[in-house]
């Protein structure tokens, strides 16, 4: 996604729980998703957007 020509991130989905697509702290990966949401969007803010 970084090396994209377009810089528009996108977090398709938000705690959609209904459909098991959620960004959020669960038992089976604890706050994996949460860091790697975090870590990606410093990256993309690093690029001067």
């Amino acid at each position: 996604m970084l090396q994209h020509p377009l810089q528009l991130p996108a977090v398709e989905t938000w705690n959609e729980l209904g459909e098991s697509s959620g960004i959020l702290e669960t038992l089976e990966y604890g706050r994996q998703y949460l860091e790697l949401t975090r870590e990606y969007v410093d990256r993309w803010r690093a690029l001067g957007t």
